[in-house]
């Protein structure tokens, strides 16, 4: 799998730098956040796409600075220990465009469902990532930009 997060994320639309050791890195430390939900895809015997978040933490990281995000979501008047972040969603590059992210994040969505949370949200630049979530649910509220990286816009949808 963290092969994979490396290749997704090295790619269209982000192009970001990964080494496989920070991803593993990255989500054994997402593992022990509150909340913690995810979920793989399998075909063929192999990992073909994941999908992991969890609850809006107290931690900053060096990726988003949570404690502004939280202000930011209560500043619209929403209670943020309510929140559930939805951090990485991806699938196999060959397979993506298939409907295999919409059912992964269906699935995500279904263990959400039985936790304490009003909302789910998201931080993505990626037009697909936005398109499955207008798809799979009735609203999806554009809420601000992240304040560390401008062009990646914060999403929500109601539990």
């Amino acid at each position: 799998m963290f092969q994979l997060y490396k290749e997704i994320f090295e790619g269209p639309p982000w192009f970001e730098k990964w080494d496989v050791k920070n991803v593993e890195e990255l989500f054994w430390n997402e593992c022990e956040y509150k909340g913690f939900q995810g979920v793989c895809l399998e075909k063929d015997g192999k990992i073909c796409g994941f999908s992991w978040g969890f609850l809006l933490p107290n931690v900053n990281t060096e990726g988003i600075y949570f404690s502004d995000i939280k202000k930011m979501f209560e500043n619209k008047g929403l209670d943020a220990e309510k929140i559930f972040y939805g951090a990485e969603t991806g699938i196999v590059p060959i397979l993506q465009g298939e409907g295999l992210g919409k059912i992964i994040v269906q699935e995500r969505f279904k263990l959400i469902k039985r936790s304490n949370v009003n909302w789910v949200c998201f931080r993505t630049i990626n037009p697909a990532m936005i398109k499955i979530n207008q798809e799979l649910f009735q609203e999806v509220i554009k809420d601000f930009c992240d304040p560390k990286y401008p062009e990646r816009i914060w999403w929500r949808v109601k539990v």
